[in-house]
């Protein structure tokens, strides 16, 4: 090979390791071409874990190779409508941001997104499980080293005197797990933090609501309404995913993993495995 040659196929490769290394560099970094702007992006991670596991994402309406659980890096920054799926389970979807450099969480500082059955499933009736909460309507709430308490369908926090916190509120409970206090009336349910000026509200309904029951472990607030046992998400991005889990009875417990719901009526307990 003559030498003319020699020098230009070393000058070819040196240019292109000029071009190639740093966009391997800004790429390994979390950098993107993005074609329609024609500019370098820092890109964002969404990060995804579900119960059960083996669930599909969807990133608008794209199915993801991987199942769950799952890392999706080098997302342009931008809003993504994300649904997962799994057989013979109720969907989920929510409108998420992701951010530069930054990962965004689907669970929302959760250990995993709860995906519940399609059709819970009946089981042999076991001893029913205790229920730590005992809602009140009137009286003395202690929450952690705070007192609150129900009078005339007010909220207060003692602090010294009387703090007004809600109202109205038609029953109240103490619950230990998330540390929060449980608020309801005949068309709200609401959850307080402690050491909070102002609840959170959790739902708002026209028609009149019962038995709020939250369950910190799955993230989801169940109770009745319409006739129905529903549950609805504790993650107010975007909207709150609410589901039907069955036939409402005289009242309903569910287990502390959120597993099993007991459904109590005039003459007998039913017991479903609804996830």
């Amino acid at each position: 090979m003559k030498l003319r040659n020699r020098l230009l196929l070393v000058g070819f490769g040196v240019v292109v390791f000029l071009i190639v290394t740093p966009a391997l560099i800004m790429f390994a970094r979390g950098f993107k071409f993005d074609l329609q702007s024609w500019q370098l992006i820092k890109t964002g991670t969404l990060v995804v874990r579900t119960e059960p596991e083996h669930a599909t994402v969807f990133i608008d309406d794209k199915p993801q190779k991987n199942l769950t659980p799952l890392t999706i890096r080098f997302l342009l920054p931008g809003d993504y409508v994300i649904r997962i799926e799994k057989e013979g389970y109720s969907s989920w979807t929510k409108r998420l941001s992701i951010k530069s450099q930054l990962a965004t969480w689907a669970n929302a500082n959760r250990e995993f997104i709860t995906l519940f059955l399609k059709q819970p499933q009946p089981e042999t009736q076991a001893e029913v499980p205790k229920n730590e909460a005992f809602p009140i309507s009137e009286g003395l709430i202690q929450a952690g080293q705070l007192s609150f308490t129900l009078q005339d369908s007010i909220l207060f926090r003692q602090n010294p005197g009387l703090e007004k916190i809600y109202e109205p509120v038609r029953e109240a409970y103490w619950d230990d797990e998330s540390k929060r206090i449980v608020l309801s009336n005949n068309n709200e349910i609401l959850l307080l933090d402690p050491l909070n000026d102002s609840p959170d509200l959790i739902l708002r309904s026209v028609s009149e609501i019962r038995n709020a029951r939250l369950n910190w472990h799955t993230g989801y607030m169940f109770f009745q309404n319409e006739g129905r046992i529903k549950a609805i998400e504790l993650d107010g991005r975007d909207h709150r995913n609410v589901y039907t889990i069955t036939d409402a009875g005289v009242d309903f417990t569910i287990d502390e993993k959120g597993e099993r719901l007991y459904v109590m009526g005039q003459t007998e307990v039913k017991e479903y495995r609804i996830r």
